[in-house]
């Protein structure tokens, strides 16, 4: 149960302010007032948690730019580049939260998140199942409600077992109980999504809200009744950027029905082809003289050229004076033949392939990726038995060895079948 980021796109938003000059004077003001700048994302990424959006630029924007303190009214013309701002703080965060992790919970600076192997900021977080406990039992310690938390449990649901028995979760390959197991609500009902599903969901805590919790004992019924009756429910929050306030991550599954469009889920099919190449050496060349009009004043030199590929097609080219020009133009034309042939070919392979290649779904994939907690990549065709835990290099293309074992069990098939 270590979440990563596999690849992080930053958007670059170029400077709009030219389009003024391209019109009239009269009207330049007009548009520069109409498109205010729009920040970029910060790069690199950075370990560190903000505590807010940006509020001087977010002050800039609106109607009073000399109010110290939020609210703010934002003219509709400057939405856009507001929005921009919310959208970097919750980017920053999220970096923020999915940083590998020290033992105490800080960011580890010396790795980035790239590092699969490290546990995240947010996994030093306490689960809402150690806070609001069967019967309103009071939590335990903080160290303790962490560790209980996250102790051989998995997120992903590649890892997940359902009634592991509790002996078994140390062993290799073992089975985890999901991060992700609550359905019910403190003190209401099940999370129910719009087809009536039941949501599977986690919730997990700060310290600052914790010891909020614990401290006015309102990790009960009894509990809140007491305190509501002569105070207010109002969680801490940040002070300034010297002490951070209540903080809360949410994760929910979502439970797929046939309302949902699949394209939009984690199951991609593609078929890759190589570019057509065609070699000189595949090429025999005839050159012979280009006639002028009506056959009169015959060209004297080998000028028209005339190629022909080893499958038989064939091209030529006499409309220059330069040999060199007309072999360049007979060697498109047959590269432009050859190609119409061979898309000929792809599109009715591709039609089997394509008709052949089974469902678009769980089970039904040639190679599975597990990420977390572990990394193994593995393919599941039968017969061929290749599998590594180098993901990340996977991913980058070095699929050699797969490659490799599909051929040999292709060979193999063949050579029984004769």
């Amino acid at each position: 149960m270590k979440p990563s980021l596999f690849h992080a796109w930053l958007l670059a938003v170029t400077s709009l302010s030219s389009v003024s000059k391209a019109l009239p004077p009269s009207e330049q003001g007009l548009a520069e007032k109409s498109l205010p700048p729009v920040a970029t994302y910060p790069s690199p990424l950075s370990p560190d948690l903000p505590y807010d959006v940006d509020v001087p630029q977010l002050r800039a924007l609106s109607t009073t730019p000399a109010k110290a303190a939020p609210p703010y009214n934002i003219p509709d013309d400057n939405v856009p580049s507001a929005q921009r701002l919310f959208d970097i703080f919750a980017w920053q965060s999220f970096i923020a939260l999915n940083w590998p992790a020290l033992p105490d919970g800080e960011p580890d600076r010396a790795k980035t998140p790239a590092d699969a192997t490290a546990p995240r900021v947010w996994e030093r977080f306490v689960e809402v199942s150690e806070v609001f406990r069967e019967n309103g039992a009071a939590p335990r310690t903080w160290k303790e409600a962490v560790e209980a938390s996250w102790k051989n449990r998995t997120l992903w649901m590649s890892g997940m077992g359902v009634g592991q028995p509790p002996d078994e979760v140390d062993k290799p390959g073992a089975l985890h109980p999901p991060i992700l197991d609550e359905s019910l609500q403190a003190f209401t009902g099940p999370m129910v999504d719009q087809e009536g599903k039941w949501v599977r969901y986690q919730v997990a805590l700060n310290q600052v809200e914790f010891d909020y919790l614990v401290q006015n004992k309102l990790y009960n019924q009894e509990g809140q009744a007491a305190f509501t009756a002569e105070n207010k429910i109002e969680f801490p929050s940040n002070i300034g950027t010297t002490k951070r306030g209540a903080m809360e991550v949410k994760m929910a599954w979502k439970q797929l029905s046939p309302k949902d469009r699949l394209r939009l889920m984690k199951f991609v099919c593609s078929f890759v082809w190589a570019d057509l190449e065609v070699k000189e050496s595949e090429l025999e060349m005839q050159t012979f003289c280009s006639g002028g009009p009506g056959g009169q004043h015959q060209n004297k030199t080998q000028s028209g050229v005339r190629l022909i590929h080893k499958s038989g097609v064939r091209a030529e080219s006499r409309t220059e004076r330069s040999q060199h020009k007309n072999y360049d133009n007979a060697l498109k034309l047959i590269k432009a033949r050859l190609y119409a042939i061979e898309e000929q070919k792809r599109t009715g392979d591709l039609e089997k392939r394509y008709d052949a290649k089974g469902e678009i779904a769980f089970g039904s994939q040639i190679r599975s990726y597990v990420l977390q907690p572990y990394t193994l990549v593995r393919d599941e065709r039968p017969g061929i038995e290749v599998k590594t835990p180098q993901v990340m290099q996977v991913l980058d293309g070095d699929i050699d060895e797969f490659m490799q074992a599909y051929l040999r069990h292709k060979t193999e098939r063949q050579h029984k079948k004769k």
